[in-house]
């Protein structure tokens, strides 16, 4: 089992510093901005300019705007005048007020957003905006969707012809209701703009319609908006700004381009709209803490015999509403107590008692339901029911109302934080009283007291789970440990049960896209991080062990381990005996990567109190990390005496064991644990050792139980097409690896054995294309250039394959196999020098290699070095004794120098060793008949036949033989076999055609003579004379025409 250390929390921050142009026409704004976006893939930047572009809709005209601008949820849209002008021109009006409340004519202008979805927009005025005669105008509409938004380059770049851009926009007459993106490069900038601002020509392909839609640079950047197309039908655009006209050379080159306003003129013009807006949370994070905030009420119990205490804190989430009544999930610790009177505070301050009465709660579950009457509208949560992926760690948010240090003075949390998968929270939880009572989810926000019944949301807002409670242990009020919540799926059953139709529910399944850090959303979201620490101040003067230990805690939580193992020290130097101090500097350390020292402060923990089994774990872990597996398994061995219903300790000795290759025992470590608890990883990884200890059925059995637990496991898909290829079951391999590059798309692994799989069943074509991806995924794949190369030799591409092999061979220098394969295409090609360099090579690497002495010795032998092909295929048999092929080989070079005896002799010894090896029996017949003995020729021929029915060779030289031996119907149907086969073998044809002209089929027997010539004549072949000579002694009416009659070897 490969266990990878969690990463608790990534903080990201570059700063990428561009090389200015030297163009001398500065077109770029000055606008100060936090960060410079790194170059994206052609793909990124579709994607983004897709996302940032709208159309501009009024009446029967239509334009595209570009999104620049976000402040709270108001959008600015740039576009271009011309636009405006035709979708007011064309639009209905509607009535509204302006600041003197007059009333006036506004045009009914929509913005369409990437989604699909249409927004009222108004025209953007004001004293600070001044287009004069530029073709640029803004818009504003309002949504509580979020959108992409545009951003600009740094003032100290400059635009040079040359440059790619990309450029999108709404075609007018395109078929689908999407915008395109075309990429061209910067092509004129003169030095003076044209008329209307236009200053920026590039070569891109720009339709009617894409008109104020984006122009962006390599960095995802806005450089400029579109305006112009190339060609223009009618008028003279082309005038500069000061009246004067290009001269006609300066035209030429501006025609054909298309033209854009440059950012320039729209920093002029509104420099205000190029200044970033900076509230306090934006992007993603903005949009989760309004949802959350919307959502999410205070929970208030007090005792009811002594009502003046202060009230128990907790919190809950809005999940739905049946007319004028409202449900709020909880936790069930929350409200569970009949003693108490509860009081639910809504996200707008009002207050509702709740009649306990009317709780709902489940035995084993830590979460309840709790309602309230109310007239007012409140924002309803949408629950979202789907499995994280394995191997991520997708953010999330925790939401409510912690205690604080005043009930007078609460304030709303929220923080956010790592979500674990299913199969790594079992993981990664503290024990196995973690995930009790429904816990199923482990993550690492920061959570307090009070929190408990909050939602857990996920990046899109939606409610993922209900937080409960963080991970303590029997430390004595220390938090040591995670938080945990119950998962969304769980809350949904309850729901059923307890009554709430799913109607009333707001319910989505797909899960959120993945976060795009170019997009520069990730920076609000570690600014939120880093908040969300920078709260939690450091402990006082005065502050206790236990203080030092929790404030660590949440440092550790979040990745800061160093400063952790900082707040870990000051705890130890105020309480040395602290077996919380210890432990937790251990797994802080661990976290860092300091896995030495981490040992070491858990053995510190042990000598304290070695009762608790989480030191005993955690230090094997750490042993494990650092390969000293003796020591790792006795100190799991050690954990597991102390607690032996944990299923992950049990895992974890499966994979130490496996790591000592006592796979025997490693799969009954696996099976305690399935017994246990059935996770997805013990049947992987089970299935994985059964694989290889030869059991593949049992292996098959085992992911295909994995899957089914997690039909999302991307390594039981790709394992079990490892398995299925055993069992040659292509279709079933094939099918696996397609479903594990599904689910991960960066699997190089899945297509490089997809690719092997579509090799081995035929499709090469297929086989080169997922090679190829592989390479492309990780250009330091040696084994997916072999096994291109491989394949590209196979299609008869022996220049790509030796090109693949050297690239290999550069990746991996000590690759033997690639050695050997360059030398085989070497060989293919003609290259018996470097071929036979690239195998003595192999050799130097391995030199048991049989096999690359037996294709040095065929390379030798083809070079005419029969005494070293025969030294070769000698040293090849010594290494190997069973090796058919290089018998084989050494009787083909005895043959030629002569030795037939010799080379019958180990053909003989290939037949013995592999019974079905046609080729060796072929052999011996060609052998036999030079030694005349035809009737032993004609039964080795015979035999090869009967291997492979489909050995033109053998059909050709059985027949030479019947015809030596007279027997002329015999040879005939032989040579009209091999034909049959091999409609181009010229051979066959001259054969055929002496065969049949001898046996008095005279117009038969020229005819396939004068075939058999024109074959060999286009194939170039020494014997196309021959067959040229029988033709003229036929024509002049001799009759002796000669028999080709050399043996095909």
């Amino acid at each position: 089992m490969v266990i990878n250390k969690p990463s608790e929390m990534l903080l990201v921050g570059a700063l990428l510093l561009l090389t200015p142009t030297l163009h001398s026409c500065q077109i770029l704004p000055s606008i100060s901005q936090p960060q410079i976006n790194p170059n994206l893939s052609p793909e990124e930047l579709h994607q983004l300019a897709s996302a940032i572009t709208v159309k501009v809709i009024g009446g029967e005209s239509a334009g595209s705007g570009t999104i620049i601008r976000k402040v709270g949820r108001t959008y600015t849209v740039v576009t271009n005048q011309h636009v405006l002008q035709a979708v007011q021109g064309t639009s209905k009006y509607r009535l509204e007020t302006n600041k003197e409340d007059e009333l006036i004519s506004v045009a009914n202008i929509r913005i369409q957003t990437s989604d699909g979805l249409d927004y009222p927009a108004t025209i953007v005025r004001g004293e600070n905006i001044n287009f004069q005669d530029n073709d640029l105008g803004l818009l504003e509409f309002n949504a509580d969707k979020t959108y992409d938004v545009g951003t600009f380059p740094k003032s100290d770049l400059a635009l040079k012809p040359g440059e790619k851009v990309w450029a999108a926009g709404f075609p007018a007459e395109s078929p689908t209701p999407t915008s395109i993106v075309t990429e061209g490069t910067v092509s004129l900038i003169p030095d003076q703009a044209l008329e209307q601002g236009y200053q920026l020509g590039y070569s891109n392909p720009i339709q009617n319609g894409m008109s104020g839609g984006p122009i962006l640079n390599r960095q995802g950047d806005i450089i400029g908006f579109n305006g112009r197309q190339g060609n223009p039908l009618f008028g003279d655009p082309f005038v500069y700004a000061n009246g004067d006209r290009p001269t006609d050379r300066e035209r030429q080159k501006m025609v054909g381009l298309s033209w854009g306003l440059p950012v320039s003129v729209l920093a002029e013009a509104a420099p205000a709209m190029m200044k970033e807006a900076e509230p306090s949370l934006t992007g993603v994070a903005k949009q989760v803490y309004d949802n959350a905030k919307a959502v999410t009420v205070r929970i208030e119990a007090r005792d009811k015999k002594y009502p003046s205490l202060d009230p128990i804190p907790g919190s809950g989430v809005i999940i739905a509403k049946q007319k004028n009544t409202y449900y709020v999930a909880t936790a069930r610790h929350v409200v569970e107590s009949s003693g108490q009177n509860y009081e639910l505070i809504a996200p707008d301050g009002r207050r509702y008692r709740i009649d306990y009465s009317k709780i709902k709660q489940q035995d084993g579950q830590d979460v309840a339901l709790v309602q309230f009457i109310s007239n007012e509208i409140y924002s309803i949560a949408t629950l979202a029911d789907y499995r994280v992926k394995e191997e991520e760690r997708p953010w999330v948010f925790t939401a409510g109302w912690p205690k604080g240090e005043s009930l007078r003075n609460r304030y709303f949390e929220f923080t956010p934080g790592f979500l674990f998968s299913s199969e790594q929270s079992s993981l990664a939880a503290q024990n196995t009283a973690s995930l009790t009572q429904g816990y199923e989810m482990v993550y690492t926000n920061s959570t307090q007291g009070g929190m408990s019944g909050g939602p857990v949301l996920d990046i899109q807002g939606r409610v993922v789970g209900i937080h409960g409670r963080a991970e303590s242990g029997e430390f004595g009020g220390v938090q040591l440990g995670r938080s945990l919540g119950i998962p969304a799926n769980t809350l949904l059953g309850s729901l059923q049960v307890w009554g709430i139709e799913r109607e009333w529910l707001q319910v989505e399944t797909d899960p959120p896209p993945e976060l795009d850090i170019h997009k520069d959303i990730h920076k609000f979201v570690d600014m939120i991080a880093a908040l969300a620490v920078t709260q939690k101040t450091a402990p006082k003067q005065d502050a206790t062990a236990r203080d030092w230990i929790n404030y660590g805690n949440q440092l550790w939580r979040v990745g800061r381990s160093e400063q952790a193992i900082e707040a870990f020290n000051q705890a130890i130097h105020l309480n040395r005996n602290s077996y919380a101090a210890w432990y937790a500097r251990g797994l802080a350390l661990s976290a860092a990567d300091r896995d030495r020292e981490a040992v070491w402060s858990f053995e510190q923990a042990i000598v304290i109190d070695n009762t608790p089994h989480e030191a005993w774990r955690e230090q094997g872990k750490s042993l494990l990390f650092l390969k000293q597996y003796p020591q790792a398994l006795a100190s799991i061995d050690q954990a597991i005496q102390r607690q032996n219903q944990d299923a992950v300790l049990y895992m974890f000795r499966a994979g130490i064991l496996s790591a000592l290759n006592r796979y025997q025992e490693a799969v009954a470590a696996y099976t305690i644990a399935i017994d246990i608890t059935p996770h997805s990883w013990a049947y992987n990884n089970r299935g994985a050792i059964r694989k290889d200890l030869g059991d593949v059925q049992g292996a098959i059995d085992d992911f295909n139980q994995a899957i089914k637990i997690n039909p999302q496991n991307t390594n039981a898909y790709y394992n079990r097409g490892n398995a299925r290829k055993e069992s040659g079951d292509w279709q079933g391999v094939i099918a696996d690896y397609t479903k594990a590059i599904d689910l991960n798309p960066q699997y190089a692994d899945a297509y490089n054995n997809r690719g092997v799989a579509r090799k081995d069943s035929g499709d090469l074509s297929g086989a080169i294309a997922d090679y190829t991806k592989a390479i492309e995924l990780n250009p330091l794949y040696a084994g997916a250039y072999y096994n291109r190369g491989y394949a590209r030799k196979d299609s008869g591409d022996l220049s790509g394959a030796i090109d693949d092999y050297n690239q290999a061979i550069k990746i991996n220098p000590q690759d033997a196999e690639a050695y050997v394969r360059r030398g085989i295409a070497r060989a293919h090609s003609g290259d018996l020098p470097g071929a036979i360099s690239d195998f003595t090579e192999t050799i130097k690497i391995n030199p048991q290699y049989a096999l690359a002495y037996n294709n040095r010795g065929n390379a030798r032998k083809d070079s005419g070095d029969l005494a070293g092909a025969i030294d070769d295929y000698n040293q090849a048999i010594k290494i190997n004794p069973q090796l058919a092929l290089a018998y084989n080989n050494r009787g083909n070079a005895r043959r030629n120098s002569g030795d037939l005896s010799g080379a019958i002799s180990d053909f003989t010894e290939a037949i013995k060793i592999n019974p079905q090896y046609a080729d060796a029996y072929y052999n011996r017949g060609v052998a036999s008949s030079i030694l005349e003995d035809m009737p032993g020729a004609i039964s080795d021929f015979t035999e090869a036949i009967k291997i492979n029915p489909q050995y033109a060779d053998a059909y050709l030289n059985r027949g030479i033989v019947s015809s030596m031996s007279e027997d002329m119907p015999g040879a005939i149907s032989d040579f009209t076999e091999a034909i049959k086969i091999n409609p181009q073998y010229a051979d066959a044809y001259y054969n055929r055609g002496v065969a049949r002209y001898l046996s008095e089929d005279k117009q038969g027997g020229i005819e396939d003579i004068q075939k058999g010539e024109q074959l060999l004549c286009q194939q170039g072949k020494p014997e196309c004379q021959q067959a040229k000579d029988a033709l003229k002694q036929i024509e002049v009416g001799r009759s002796g025409v000669g028999q080709k009659n050399n043996l095909i070897e």
